[in-house]
């Protein structure tokens, strides 16, 4: 089992994790309230739940519960709606219909498992090593809303030249083309100084 830091103090299964990111991507509004537990914090869940003590609900004995995988999740209410409507397709399902916060992760039934290789490579990273690099999620989400302003930028370059009338033979001949290239690769620069600070985390 490997697991992986997702960020708010949990840590999930490799796979679940990357499954996460997947849905993340297509617009779950993941809440987690509970991933990867230790066995010792599921017997005390259990130890609780059997005494009827005040804000302990139904658990698992130690090692049958999947939250020991790091393959469970307990969830918050928008969360469970869309994982109820689109979570099959990412692997998710909810597994005891009495507990509508919690939901299990199926490889073999998560259509975009082998998917990963679409995915950038800044973001496979910040799940295969998220385990000691804890800011690597805001890194990545912070790089991405930078690429998405880089791109904007490029577009409003773009159609402000294709508004530039043709030259005449007598006016000064402007390299567009080196100039755009030019802008192209600043914005490489800095994107790669961004990324560069996910390596290092």
């Amino acid at each position: 089992m490997i697991l992986t830091t997702i960020g708010g103090g949990f840590q999930l299964e490799q796979g679940a994790a990357l499954s996460r990111l997947r849905s993340l991507a297509a617009g779950c509004p993941w809440g987690i309230t509970a991933a990867y537990r230790t066995s010792a914090r599921q017997a005390e869940l259990y130890q609780g739940y059997l005494a009827n003590l005040p804000g302990y609900n139904f658990a698992l004995p130690p090692g049958t519960s999947k939250h020991e995988l790091g393959l469970a999740v307990d969830v918050k209410p928008s969360t469970a709606t869309w994982l109820v409507t689109h979570g099959a397709e990412y692997g998710w399902r909810r597994t005891n219909p009495s507990e509508w916060w919690h939901f299990e992760y199926f490889i073999n039934e998560d259509t975009h498992a082998n998917e990963g290789d679409d995915m950038q490579p800044v973001e496979v990273w910040a799940y295969k090593n998220g385990t000691g690099a804890p800011d690597a999620f805001q890194i990545v989400n912070n790089a991405a809303a930078y690429a998405a302003q880089a791109n904007a930028k490029a577009d409003k370059i773009l159609a402000a030249l294709a508004k530039i009338p043709a030259m005449n033979a007598t006016a000064p001949v402007i390299d567009y083309a080196r100039i755009i290239e030019g802008v192209a690769n600043e914005l490489d620069k800095r994107a790669a100084a961004r990324l560069s600070q996910v390596k290092d985390a």
